[in-house]
């Protein structure tokens, strides 16, 4: 593991993790283990009636962009991967399942709004009255 520090902006985002030069390595795979049992985690806390945090790893290969005359704008293919920087970031997909089947268990969408602003409301409230 070895860290790549980027030419084009001097602090990497938060989501950024490491870098990598293989795969398989067990920096990954120990990271991947993290996060299922983080996702075990907030199964449970869907369970329970809060909202959970679902989170999964992503990995983008990195190194030169142009293969011959080739030049690849958007990412770097795998194939011409010097290196892969490691990624924590929001599993959006579950997280669109999630809130998919809470809106369907209140019954519409109105209903599953009109609840977050009295959550939101009660918050705001309750906080309101208290002194720092």
């Amino acid at each position: 593991m070895y860290y790549s520090k980027s030419k084009i902006v001097e602090n990497r985002t938060v989501n950024y993790r490491f870098s990598i030069e293989e795969r398989g390595q067990d920096d990954l795979l120990d990271l991947k283990k993290i996060v299922v049992l983080h996702n075990q985690e907030q199964k449970q806390v869907e369970n329970s009636g809060k909202d959970p945090h679902y989170i999964e790893v992503r990995v983008r290969a990195r190194g030169p962009r142009r293969e011959g005359k080739i030049q690849y704008w958007g990412y770097t293919p795998e194939h011409l991967a010097t290196h892969y920087d490691v990624y924590l970031v929001r599993n959006t997909a579950r997280m669109n399942k999630y809130h998919k089947s809470k809106v369907s268990s209140n019954g519409t969408l109105k209903s599953f709004i009109t609840d977050k602003i009295g959550k939101l409301d009660q918050f705001v409230n309750g906080s309101a009255g208290q002194t720092v």
